[in-house]
């Protein structure tokens, strides 16, 4: 096989597994919809169980799914250069043991230290104008949770990677 076949399969390879991971965000998405319709779905009014599983979706999706991103995009940015593959390696690592550590704390703690720690930020634009709340506070509510749900991981993963990367320099 020539080199420029090998590039072009290389390219190919990594089209399509970008195109399998925006299907997989597509039906993360999908799912996540689904199962807070389904806790909401009460036709006696919300009960504390129902608004409790709604947030804690709420914060594994704005929380894992932008993570895992940033893990899978990292992969194939050092598949493609060599020369950073310590640092990601320890960027996985890391960032995948935060990912767990994340998970685990959104689904068992999501009142007591997930919304204490959004609470602060996000509550100057959940005041509705009028009866509901407007988009654009929607978006912003959303784009600061995922911000703020994700720099203690990517925080995290940095260190990590940049922990390998140190210990790989002083190895060779």
């Amino acid at each position: 096989m020539t080199h420029q076949a090998t590039k072009r399969t290389d390219w190919l390879a990594v089209a399509i597994v970008l195109v399998a991971f925006l299907m997989l965000n597509l039906l993360a998405v999908r799912v996540h919809g689904s199962l807070k319709s389904a806790a909401l779905r009460n036709l006696k009014g919300f009960s504390r169980e129902d608004m409790h599983t709604a947030i804690m979706l709420d914060t594994l999706l704005y929380g894992c799914l932008p993570a895992a991103n940033v893990l899978v995009l990292a992969a194939l940015i050092a598949y493609r250069r060599p020369a950073i593959r310590p640092f990601v390696l320890g960027f996985e690592i890391f960032g995948c043991a935060a990912l767990i550590l994340y998970a685990a704390v959104a689904v068992l703690f999501t009142e007591d230290v997930i919304l204490t720690y959004l609470q602060p930020v996000l509550q100057p634009f959940s005041r509705p104008v009028g009866p509901y709340l407007t988009t654009t506070n929607v978006l912003i509510m959303s784009a600061l949770s995922v911000v703020l749900l994700g720099t203690p991981q990517l925080i995290g993963a940095m260190v990590g990677g940049a922990l390998t990367h140190w210990r790989w320099r002083m190895k060779s």
